[in-house]
């Protein structure tokens, strides 16, 4: 991808988005393309949207958001594995995991964390946050940086947070 200037990501000869590689990491069409590209795959998390309120793995997020069209949904949340906002503190947090896997690059990690009621996510963390395999880490999902997909149809939901 670091060289093209166009890339055409295709699913069993169907072409599922083209665009830029910036493009489709950023804004991927749907959830075959947010779980093609990078590296690590991107985690997902079940929720639904209801009365402006997304509620992931029995809780609601504190802000209320916009979800184009619609009123209700089942949702897929997308989060990129350097996306997610890290607490020190379990109260600061929305969730809780533990890590089971942790992989060091150098300069990062890659975290795999067991999270309840969820299944294995990737994290993509600075080794100066200095975690160990069965720490038990705490985060919050990154409102802004959602990545939001229709359960049934896979296909990318546009949001805003509303004020």
């Amino acid at each position: 991808m670091s060289i093209s200037d166009i890339v055409i990501c295709m699913d069993f000869g169907k072409v599922k988005q083209i665009g830029s590689p910036i493009e489709l990491y950023n804004k991927p069409n749907n959830l075959f393309v947010a779980k093609f590209l990078g590296m690590p795959e991107m985690g997902l998390f079940p929720a639904t949207f209801e009365k402006n309120k997304i509620k992931v793995n029995n809780l609601t997020l504190k802000n209320k958001f916009k979800v184009a069209n619609k009123d209700f949904a089942d949702l897929q949340i997308g989060v990129r594995a350097e996306d997610f906002v890290l607490h020190r503190y379990k109260k600061d947090a929305d969730f809780s995991g533990r890590i089971i896997v942790k992989e060091n690059f150098g300069k990062e990690s890659k975290l795999v964390v067991e999270i309840e009621n969820v299944g294995n996510v990737n994290f993509l963390v600075s080794n100066d946050a200095n975690y160990k395999l069965y720490d038990e880490i705490h985060f919050s999902l990154p409102v802004n940086k959602l990545h939001v997909f229709d359960s049934l149809t896979s296909e990318r939901l546009e949001y805003e947070v509303a004020s």
